[in-house]
């Protein structure tokens, strides 16, 4: 998974993030709890103009992150009752950002939601 991973990050340096994606997918298919692996896929697929597929996998980093287990959004009581996954995840990375405001990877990772929206 590393190598994987590794080789997608050379191809992210190249601006080659459809090679990118290919390689830090493979890295998730052996181990899906790999951080790095998943926020480059988030990176990548905002560069490719894919947002389901980014936000799945920023998501997926907040979620695998032992640094944030237990952090819960509360159910948006004005909301429509849809499951907008943008909104998810920016509630989420909200609370992440309280929990841990000076951490570069959450700065990093807002700054790929910014570019999402």
């Amino acid at each position: 998974a590393e190598a994987w991973r590794m080789l997608g990050v050379t191809h992210q340096e190249s601006d080659q993030d459809r090679k990118a994606i290919q390689c830090l997918e493979q890295a998730v298919e052996q181990d899906p709890y790999n951080l790095e692996a998943l926020l480059g896929l988030g990176v990548s697929y905002v560069n490719e103009l894919d947002q389901s597929r980014a936000l799945k996998n920023l998501k997926a980093w907040v979620q695998n992150n032992p640094n944030f287990q237990g952090i819960r959004v509360d159910e948006d009581i004005y909301g429509d009752g849809s499951t907008d996954l943008m909104h998810d995840v920016m509630m989420l990375m909200t609370k992440v950002e309280e929990h841990a405001p000076n951490d570069p990877e959450v700065q990093q990772v807002l700054g790929v939601l910014f570019n999402v929206s």
